[in-house]
């Protein structure tokens, strides 16, 4: 199943940058990033994985739980979209997920196994959208959405922090 490019109506601006990270097919990327990026976690220092590259930012372990969090109320929302909900979406303060959440008492297993089972709960729900489905417009409080749109913003969401992780950590 091949993804179109979302149309710029199908997404808030701010999201164009994670967007324009996708470098081909968005499932076939949520694929392979996968295995590329449990294999990059298992090769970093884990010794490290508590610590933030400056005061005030996240651990690495707190970067790949946001990432999960992301993930997983987006693919919600892409769910909420293509189901046809006429309610409008809560919005989602990453932050204040992340002041919440402590990472440091979870293990980098149980990290890595959440990062895969929502990563193939993922997959397997876009798999079952219609064209009809992906191109969907629903809203949120601040703004419209696609799930086409939204495949693209988990895909570019996860490349963005871990090109964040190489360059800073």
């Amino acid at each position: 199943m091949s993804v179109e490019f979302p149309k710029e109506n199908e997404y808030l601006q701010y999201f164009q940058h994670y967007i324009s990270l996708v470098n081909g097919d968005p499932m076939e990327c949520l694929a392979n990033n996968l295995k590329h990026h449990i294999d990059w976690v298992r090769q970093y220092p884990q010794d490290k994985l508590d610590s933030a590259y400056a005061p005030g930012k996240w651990t690495v372990k707190d970067v790949l739980q946001h990432i999960i969090d992301t993930e997983r109320i987006m693919s919600y929302r892409a769910l909420c979209i293509a189901r046809g909900e006429s309610q409008l979406l809560p919005s989602y303060d990453e932050n204040e997920y992340a002041k919440v959440v402590d990472t440091s008492i979870k293990s980098l297993h149980s990290i890595m196994l959440e990062y895969q089972t929502q990563r193939e709960s993922t997959l397997a729900l876009f798999k079952t959208f219609t064209p009809k489905e992906l191109t969907t417009i629903g809203k949120t409080d601040s703004a419209p959405f696609s799930p086409r749109a939204i495949l693209y913003i988990n895909v570019g969401h996860e490349i963005h922090h871990f090109n964040v992780l190489r360059e800073r950590y």
